[in-house]
């Protein structure tokens, strides 16, 4: 079979077909551990070269077949566009598909790994490579097609080569090409939304500011309105809140302090009252008397039943001393008590103001922010109300907990630099009465004396016979010069005749 006769021959009298792998064994381009990374164009190279492989040299699809499908493939493509006029743009367009198939062609058929030295082709090989070859413009029309491998199919092998590089090379080009004016297109539609969005925030902007503008004017307007005493509680509110809570502090104090004083101040002028009017004399209801009133002025200065003298009723003279009498010293003290109490609930209203005050004023300094924010944002007639609403609330509740502290501090320290008084009544007046009682009971009863017996006329029947003091006296048959006498004997009442 000649060289002029190699197209003429039928496909399937060379008795073999495609070669084709096992099933089960997976495609070779699909089997890469990086197929998702590579180029497409790669992977149609690779395709290219290991579907159709003829088989000990004898395959009935040889590559010159597939070389000219190839070149008649790609003149159908180019030719339209030829019949139009639009070769450039034509080239321009399929350049990627053109240079796909030439780097496909010399993929297949010199392979990208470098051939082995010892491996030769066969002179049918190399016929098919030859007219490939010359198909393409590589090997010139005037060599035969011989099968011997020359130097001019090795050099047009190397042209092949270089051609196919080079088409590589475009074909990377253009698509850096088509990458770069996609990223320039993306980088100008990007700068062409950032004007844009430039343009609508200034614009904005520039609305705000004008709101912004015309809200403070009316705010100002608004605070030029507002009553005196009101911006003097936002200006001066929580210093005039620890004054007046001072002032309130020292006047409590002041009229616990008066208040304990006078509550002591009565309770001594009633205890001294006792003895305005204490009976005289040691008869028994004298006895008697001085006795209750002497109880009485120590159960009042809180000697409870620890009082001088118990009463007896049972024996004479009707009472005796208590053993268990509590001390002079003991007696109207300071209601210790009632001032610590009344201190504490001085303090604890302080507090509690001032602690109700703190929590408010920590809810008015919330709705104060968020009122500044909110005019910020939109200085319209409802905020600008809000914003004076919250201000005002705001310096009314500072001013309250400055209050708070203010008295609780005051209240304090008046309580430890200004103590109460501790006025006692006239002590030696009850000591005294009580001194002579206890004297009176320790006298022993004196001894009766017997009567003095006058003479009577002789015209005076013996029957009116009389017993007459030798003087004046008080009841006792003494006179009251004996009685006051500072070295007479204590006689009580008691021990005198009944008759007398």
């Amino acid at each position: 079979m000649n060289d002029d006769n190699w197209n003429s021959v039928p496909l399937a009298a060379l008795g073999s077909g495609m070669y084709r792998a096992p099933d089960e064994v997976p495609a070779l381009t699909t089997g890469l551990e990086d197929y998702e990374q590579r180029d497409p164009n790669e992977l149609a190279m690779r395709r290219m070269r290991n579907s159709v492989r003829p088989i000990a040299g004898r395959a009935d699809i040889t590559p010159e077949h597939v070389a000219k499908a190839l070149v008649y493939g790609g003149g159908m493509l180019v030719a339209p566009e030829l019949a139009a006029g639009r070769l450039a743009a034509a080239g321009i367009a399929n350049a990627p598909r053109a240079m796909t198939a030439l780097g496909a062609l010399g993929t297949y058929l010199y392979g990208t790994e470098q051939p082995n030295a010892e491996e030769k082709k066969t002179p049918a090989q190399i016929k098919a490579e030859q007219r490939v070859l010359q198909q393409q413009g590589f090997y010139p029309k005037d060599k035969p097609i011989d099968g011997v491998e020359g130097e001019a199919t090795i050099a047009a092998r190397t042209l092949a080569q270089q051609a196919a590089e080079k088409a590589q090379q475009e074909r990377d080009r253009a698509s850096a090409d088509a990458a770069r004016a996609g990223a320039d297109t993306a980088r100008a539609n990007a700068d062409a939304a950032t004007a844009a969005a430039n343009s609508q925030r200034e614009a904005n902007e520039a609305t705000r500011l004008a709101q912004q503008a015309e809200g403070n004017e009316r705010l100002k307007e608004v605070e030029n309105k507002v009553p005196m005493w009101r911006k003097t509680m936002r200006e001066y509110g929580p210093p005039l809140g620890y004054l007046v809570g001072a002032a309130a502090g020292a006047k409590m104090r002041n009229v616990a302090r008066s208040g304990s004083n006078s509550w002591a101040a009565n309770r001594n002028a009633k205890a001294e009252a006792l003895f305005d009017d204490v009976a005289e004399g040691t008869s028994k209801a004298a006895l008697s008397d001085r006795v209750s009133k002497v109880n009485q002025f120590y159960r009042s200065g809180g000697a409870g039943e620890r009082v001088p003298f118990n009463l007896t009723p049972g024996s004479a003279p009707g009472f005796a001393v208590n053993p268990g009498v509590a001390p002079m010293s003991s007696l109207y003290g300071a209601p210790t008590r009632w001032n610590v109490l009344t201190d504490l609930a001085a303090n604890g209203l302080f507090g509690a103001e001032m602690t109700y005050a703190h929590h408010m004023g920590a809810q008015a300094g919330d709705e104060l922010k968020a009122a500044r924010e909110a005019i910020n944002q939109n200085p319209n007639e409802a905020n600008i109300r809000r914003l004076q609403a919250a201000t005002d609330n705001a310096a009314w509740y500072e001013f309250l907990t400055n209050f708070g502290r203010g008295g609780a501090i005051t209240y304090t320290g008046k309580t430890a630099f200004q103590h109460r008084d501790q006025p006692q009544p006239n002590m030696a007046r009850a000591e005294r009465e009580r001194m002579d009682l206890e004297e009176f009971l320790r006298r022993p009863p004196p001894k009766p004396r017997a009567p003095k017996i006058e003479s009577v006329p002789e015209n005076t029947p013996t029957s009116t016979t009389r017993i007459t003091p030798r003087s004046r006296s008080n009841g006792a048959g003494e006179s009251l010069s004996d009685i006051l006498s500072p070295t007479r004997p204590y006689i009580p009442r008691a021990s005198l005749p009944p008759d007398l």
